[in-house]
């Protein structure tokens, strides 16, 4: 009976690498994961009382916004109050961070973390 020679482990890998270069979408059109179950906080890095999530409170003002894609900010603040994470593409992802950077009644508190968490999401994916 003939045995087969299996590839050593490195030969494995970097087969496997070549194989994700197909399977994979290209970076510009993958989703990302964008978490915001982060508690708000204040700069001494104290939680505010009651503790609030950055979902909680980015749903909120998502809701109460007149500007963007009413449906997808409704579907969005629905989705951050029950989950507290978005899929987002990378249309999305400048949509919110615009919606964010635009808006006037939200405090610099809140969007410096989200913008940190969108900037840290985006490195990721």
């Amino acid at each position: 009976m003939q045995q087969l020679n299996m590839p050593r482990t490195s030969s494995r890998n970097q087969l496997r690498t070549a194989l994700n270069q197909f399977t994979q979408p290209p970076k510009e059109f993958r989703t990302m994961l964008l978490d915001l179950n982060a508690l708000v906080v204040t700069p001494e890095g104290k939680p505010f009382e009651p503790p609030q999530t950055l979902a909680k409170t980015l749903s909120g003002f998502l809701s109460q916004d007149s500007k963007g894609d009413a449906m997808k900010c409704w579907e969005w603040s629905k989705t951050l109050i029950t989950t507290g994470i978005l899929d987002l593409d990378n249309s999305d992802t400048e949509m919110l961070k615009g919606l964010i950077k635009d808006n006037e009644r939200m405090a610099i508190l809140v969007k410096g973390p989200l913008l940190i968490a969108i900037k840290e999401a985006e490195a990721k994916k």
